[in-house]
């Protein structure tokens, strides 16, 4: 535990100022606007009003049961696109793999995130709605994004990094 808690607090700001954010985005070979994440969650209903009143996003589009899942909702809002599926024979992580359901305990992605202008803003949203910090907020360091980081309704961990 005490190595994830390091790895996370490392993680939390990334060292990584917005303007060297910039500058290797120019270089790369992809220029992205906004940014785009699927999750699968217990109750897709449930997830949607969360991202809604957490995070201020609307649906944007959803789709009903059928052969594939039992209820996709996509929401967007700020330039972030979220999209929600319950699939009917998922499980949770700690039951898929109990004695690794630990965050950073099993390879693949453990967490997803947004860079945001005003990560202060998002922190007033955040406590004004009673949405719990999982982590940080990082500290104001020179030239380094702060980072803040969550848990949504269904356990899933985000992580925003402002700008300023």
């Amino acid at each position: 535990m005490k190595n994830l808690l390091l790895l996370l607090s490392l993680a939390g700001s990334l060292g990584v100022s917005a303007q060297s954010f910039d500058e290797a985005t120019a270089k790369a070979g992809i220029v992205a606007q906004g940014g785009y994440f699927a999750l699968s969650v217990p109750d897709v209903e449930a997830s949607a009003k969360w991202y809604e009143d957490a995070l201020g996003l609307k649906v944007v589009r959803s789709f009903p049961k059928d052969a594939y899942s039992d209820g996709v909702k996509a929401l967007a809002g700020g330039g972030l696109l979220v999209e929600l599926v319950q699939l009917p024979d998922a499980l949770p992580l700690s039951s898929a793999a109990p004695t690794h359901s630990k965050l950073g305990q099993v390879h693949g992605i453990f967490k997803v995130g947004a860079i945001v202008d005003d990560l202060d803003a998002l922190l007033a949203r955040l406590k004004s709605h009673g949405v719990p910090i999982y982590s940080g907020p990082s500290p104001a360091r020179p030239n380094e994004m702060r980072g803040v980081q969550i848990l949504d309704n269904a356990g899933n961990l985000l992580q925003f990094l402002g700008r300023k």
